[in-house]
């Protein structure tokens, strides 16, 4: 499969001070980009906060940074991620 263009890549319904919920167990990086440090994961149904409205386009993902309730924090793909309500 190829790589979907930066250009077809949407952000999500994100804003700085959304309330997120993983929906997978997610990767979480130093950087938004794959070549970013792992600084750990975090399980499905975790919560956090977006931290800005910044976002990142890179290796065909976009990617944000969260800051979490609990664990680990940093930058995640857009896929691992939904609003919380």
């Amino acid at each position: 499969p190829t790589e979907p263009s930066a250009g077809s890549l949407v952000p999500g319904p994100f804003a700085q001070n959304s309330r997120i919920v993983t929906v997978v167990v997610v990767n979480v990086r130093e950087i938004g980009a794959l070549k970013g440090s792992l600084r750990g994961k975090q399980p499905i149904g975790i919560t956090g906060v977006v931290h800005s409205d910044q976002y990142s386009i890179s290796d065909g993902f976009v990617w944000w940074k969260i800051n979490f309730d609990s664990g680990v924090d940093g930058w995640v793909v857009q896929e691992a991620i939904g609003l919380a309500e």
